[in-house]
């Protein structure tokens, strides 16, 4: 059955002197509102880059490092720097929500065996370092692009670290508890052609991932000299093409994914109630 329901919350008044709830929380719905609070995020900073930014974007700090401008250029300067460092948290509090109850949807699946305690294991140390990658995204409006372009890129780098980390982790996840993202849009494929979708989209997005990080490490490290030079205008295209490339397969289909997946997967319910605290009376009796 499809859970689209993302929260419900309920009272409870059968346990006495108390207050009780209930809350149904779909992770899902929650990883799809990160990554619309992204690409508003993205949109008000073209807008108020286009509408109040006096730039010439031949001669950026991005352009002169990397050949060309990727989206990040947007929110280099003040004041749409301001607007997105507003916008962002939004989106990352909406991401680090969403890490925390992944996991916490990954132990439940490991208390009921549908994943093995290997597996758990494995989430369990891949949680807190993809947490602090989200956490370290912020050094893009932290450290100025035009001071210090590697300091900025730094925080990029993280993000870029961490949705991979998300899709790989979800990958498997989500294989295991036969639960593939992909099969709402492929309604009449086999499981076995589902899968394969899957995995493919992973190894994409891995191989892209892959080339993109040692592109931009080569160049902060190895004197400006990588396997792609942005010195020359085809340079410049394959690597602006392998950034559109990567923003696709990190930015804008993990949103529909999580679309899909918010009818499949189970919420998690949460529960809580407050107990009346004792007088002193009761307590000395």
């Amino acid at each position: 059955p499809a859970f689209s329901d993302p929260m419900q919350i309920s009272y409870d008044p059968q346990l006495q002197e108390s207050t009780a709830s209930v809350v149904r929380v779909n992770h899902e719905t929650v990883r799809f509102v990160a990554y619309l609070g992204f690409w508003i995020m993205v949109l008000s900073a073209v807008v108020t880059t286009t509408l109040f930014v006096d730039v010439d974007f031949d001669k950026t700090p991005l352009m002169a490092m990397f050949g060309y401008n990727n989206i990040c250029v947007y929110w280099d300067f003040v004041p749409a720097k301001y607007v997105a460092a507003l916008i962002f948290p939004f989106a990352e509090l909406a991401f680090l929500v969403y890490l925390g109850l992944g996991y916490a949807h990954a132990r439940s699946s490991a208390a009921m065996g549908r994943i093995s305690k290997l597996h758990l294991r494995i989430a369990t140390v891949l949680f807190p370092v993809t947490v602090v990658l989200v956490a370290f995204t912020r050094m893009i409006f932290v450290v100025d692009a035009a001071v210090d372009i590697r300091g900025h890129t730094y925080g990029f780098l993280s993000l870029q670290t961490a949705l991979w980390l998300i899709a790989a982790q979800n990958a498997v996840y989500y294989d295991a508890i036969d639960k593939e993202p992909a099969r709402r849009y492929f309604v009449k494929a086999s499981e076995t052609t589902v899968r394969i979708i899957h995995y493919s989209y992973l190894a994409l997005f891995t191989a892209v991932t892959g080339l993109k990080l040692t592109h931009t490490l080569l160049l902060f490290f190895n004197d400006g000299v990588s396997f792609i030079d942005p010195t020359t205008p085809s340079g410049a295209r394959a690597a602006q093409a392998l950034d559109t490339a990567w923003m696709l397969l990190a930015a804008f289909v993990p949103a529909f994914l999580a679309l899909s997946q918010r009818r499949f997967v189970r919420p998690l319910v949460i529960s809580w109630h407050l107990q009346e605290p004792q007088s002193n009376y009761e307590t000395a009796a």
